[in-house]
């Protein structure tokens, strides 16, 4: 069977032509399995709205404002719907013919004749697209070059369009139930009865759910032509384009592509760029923007930051990060408090990154290897206990030495701590694990101690002038240890 893998084994094709979008958009090609169903002609079918007239009538229903009250539907559309029903033959004047009586009883009118139809299953996910296809509108002279694949769109203009490969690991579809079937095409159906009721032409097929079946056991790859796009003033702040265009965007695929955006960082790219055009291009009120933005920073943190997405806690505060930095460098009057405020954001990341590594034990009790009663005048041997982690130099082993050790049980058994006593925790808990970072990261500890104090300062009424260099420093420290994690993650 062939797969996605092999780009020039797999079939291009593009939805209807659209019209939708008024931002610059994203070309993609998006991957689905392609399963051919066969159903009857769909000619004789009378919908749900054709039958609920029909049922009308039959009662005495017999007046276009009657039928139109009891029907909840427009009237311009009932009129409509009693041309249908007299073109099929289902209704002459205001009776019902045979046809039409029969048409009450079964719902619809099967047809001897069969057609072949053709059902999208997103590739990754295995899911089927609620939409359903009397044909695949085959793409012609597509070029296959270095895994890029594109094609000539128009051949007045000559212009080439290269959309960006979603590439999906799964090699083998997953058979769809046949209740899954089934709910694809009652939802490609209600979303057609809404454009009918709205008075909006579709030339969709009304296929029912129990006139159809499989017609073979294995689908083939496709490649569709679908788009990125935005719209201003919806409860997204981005959209996947509906492969039929009977709407412009389809849920389904977007929150397909939510989950994409987790995993794929080119992806995120993408994201990223077009939700770049919409702030500085589209956005016309202060929501627009904010939504816009809190997207682009999403779609940053996955393209920079992917592994985060394995770790909650870790991803909740690289967000808060990131969005005190956009503040930061939106703005030519950098104040104080916005550079405090992203330097405790910082801390927060480190934070929990450190709570992530060396998670918080409950019955963890290596604590007690500093509880040297008086404390006080022990320091020194509990410094020498600190110093034998490798990692953790004289003026650094003594800075630790003055926490008690009350402060680094609470730190190891909950996590209830701040950045210095997590660190000091962290020595005495995994050392090997401290040893790991300072190979990839030299003087890592005492970095975290800086940025611990630079937030310290920041927190108190002083003379403490946070300075942008600073703040850089802490950036490319974090940075530094959000790469070690992710290289913990891609190493299982």
């Amino acid at each position: 069977m062939n797969n996605h893998s092999v780009l020039e084994s797999v079939e291009y094709i593009k939805p209807s032509s659209r019209s939708f979008y008024n931002t610059k958009c994203q070309n993609l090609w998006w991957p689905f399995w392609a399963w051919r169903i066969i159903a009857p002609d769909e000619a004789d079918e009378t919908d749900i709205f054709q039958e609920l007239i029909l049922r009308l009538i039959k009662t005495g229903v017999q007046e276009i404002g009657r039928l139109e009250k009891y029907s909840c539907l427009h009237r311009e559309f009932v009129v409509h719907l009693i041309a249908i029903l007299g073109e099929k033959e289902l209704l002459q004047g205001w009776a019902l013919t045979k046809l039409g009586e029969e048409a009450v009883v079964d719902g619809y009118q099967r047809s001897d004749k069969v057609s072949t139809y053709y059902l999208l299953q997103d590739a990754d996910s295995g899911k089927l697209a609620p939409r359903v296809f009397r044909s695949l509108s085959y793409i012609d002279n597509v070029t296959v070059n270095e895994n890029k694949v594109s094609y000539i769109q128009s051949r007045g203009s000559g212009r080439n369009v290269r959309p960006y490969i979603l590439r999906t690991s799964r090699n083998v579809p997953i058979q769809p139930s046949v209740d899954e079937v089934y709910d694809a095409i009652r939802s490609h159906r209600l979303d057609q009865n809404r454009l009918n009721q709205a008075g909006l032409y579709s030339d969709a097929m009304t296929l029912y759910e129990d006139q159809i079946e499989l017609l073979d056991d294995d689908p083939f790859p496709v490649y569709m032509h679908l788009q990125l796009f935005t719209q201003l003033g919806t409860e997204r702040a981005w959209y996947i384009s509906d492969p039929t265009n009977l709407l412009p965007s389809l849920d389904m695929l977007n929150r397909v592509a939510d989950k994409r955006l987790e995993t794929d960082k080119f992806f995120a790219k993408r994201v990223d760029e077009i939700l770049g055009v919409a702030i500085d291009k589209e956005a016309n009120t202060y929501d627009d923007v904010n939504v816009q933005k809190d997207e682009k920073i999403k779609a940053q943190l996955m393209m920079n930051y992917p592994c985060v997405s394995h770790f909650p806690q870790v991803e909740k505060y690289v967000l808060l990060m990131l969005k005190d930095k956009q503040v930061l460098e939106s703005t030519s009057d950098k104040r104080e408090w916005m550079r405090e405020r992203l330097v405790g954001s910082i801390q927060k990341v480190c934070e929990s990154i450190v709570k992530t590594i060396s998670p918080p034990d409950e019955n963890n009790e290596k604590w007690r290897k500093i509880q040297i009663e008086p404390e006080r005048s022990n320091r020194r041997q509990i410094k020498e206990i600190y110093r034998q982690c490798y990692a953790v130099d004289d003026q650094l082993a003594f800075n630790f030495s003055k926490i008690r050790s009350g402060q680094i049980r609470t730190a190891m058994q909950t996590g209830g701590q701040s950045l210095r006593q997590l660190l000091a925790a962290m020595v005495l808990t995994n050392p090997q694990v401290v040893m790991e970072i300072e190979r990839g990261i030299p003087n890592w500890l005492n970095q975290a101690i800086s940025l611990g104090e630079s937030r310290n300062k920041a927190e108190h009424a002083n003379d403490h002038i946070i300075d942008e260099k600073l703040v850089s420093e802490h950036i490319g420290f974090i940075e530094r240890l959000l790469k070690f994690i992710e290289g913990t993650v891609a190493n299982g």
